[in-house]
């Protein structure tokens, strides 16, 4: 929603108390990821897709939704 509204910073704190609770959310994770890529802040963006990666298997950094 915050993405929607271009609050990048506000999405980025909200996607991490998210994560907080289940770090393995991969719906947060690739919200993280949106944002800093719209803030052009393309170390975080590399930083959370290995993230994304390695939890969910390259089918999530695709967007399939596969899990290993």
């Amino acid at each position: 929603m915050y993405n929607d509204k271009q609050r990048y910073h506000k999405a980025i704190k909200d996607f991490n108390l998210a994560l907080q609770h289940n770090p393995k959310y991969i719906q947060a994770i690739h919200g993280i990821i949106l944002s800093y890529q719209k803030l052009g802040n393309m170390t975080m963006v590399s930083r959370y897709m290995r993230e994304e990666i390695q939890i969910g298997g390259i089918g999530a950094f695709l967007g399939t939704g596969m899990l290993p």
